[in-house]
């Protein structure tokens, strides 16, 4: 992956982790009347970053990882379900706020995964 591309990436993942940890302090702290302007600046932010994601990964995979020509290996299934799933939950956040802390782990749990099948290239 190219240098600028990574950045892209990475800034992408960033505003992912922090769209999600804005939605679980804003579903924990819902009992005392949060505001809803803060929601929907950490929806938007979880929804900027996941499309980054999907943009750059995307981008890498049809044009550095061969052109689309051979089929995937499995590090790649594997990375785009965990990002499959940290992009709805954003909805369990909403629906049920007071699972936020268990879904917050779960989340760390996905990116660090995600993260690890890009790096290691392996699973």
């Amino acid at each position: 992956m190219s240098n600028s591309l990574l950045v892209l990436h990475l800034v992408s993942l960033s505003f992912l982790a922090a769209g999600i940890g804005g939605l679980a302090a804003s579903a924990l702290s819902s009992q005392s009347g949060s505001s809803r302007t803060s929601r929907k600046i950490f929806a938007a932010l979880h929804g900027v970053g996941l499309l980054g994601l999907i943009g750059t990964g995307l981008f890498y995979l049809l044009v550095g990882e061969g052109g689309g020509n051979e089929p995937w290996p499995t590090w790649i299934y594997l990375k785009i379900g965990a990002w499959v799933a940290l992009g709805g939950l954003g909805a369990v956040f909403k629906r049920k706020p007071q699972w936020a802390p268990a879904v917050l782990v779960v989340a760390l749990f996905l990116i660090f995964a995600a993260s690890y099948f890009g790096v290691f290239k392996s699973g």
